[in-house]
């Protein structure tokens, strides 16, 4: 299983300065060995964690990070 890789947009908030933001993952699936499908995270090229488990907050450092929604898959137009 290789599909396509999809590209979502996260928002996040601080509950401790209330800063909030937007970040973009690509998300890549694979099947394991054991036939379970495995998520990846990656940031401009690079794996990233799981945007579910932000931990700190970019602008106080604070932990306490909620996400607080997942937009639709971000289109990209080929260019070609």
């Amino acid at each position: 299983m290789s599909p396509e890789p999809v590209t979502l947009r996260y928002a996040f908030a601080c509950v401790q300065c209330e800063h909030a933001w937007e970040e973009e993952f690509e998300i890549r699936q694979t099947r394991g060995a054991d036939g379970l499908i495995q998520a990846f995270y990656f940031q401009h090229g690079v794996r990233a964690r799981s945007p579910l488990v932000q931990d700190e907050c970019p602008r106080c450092d604070a932990p306490g990070i909620g996400v607080r929604r997942r937009r639709r898959p971000v289109t990209r137009r080929r260019t070609g």
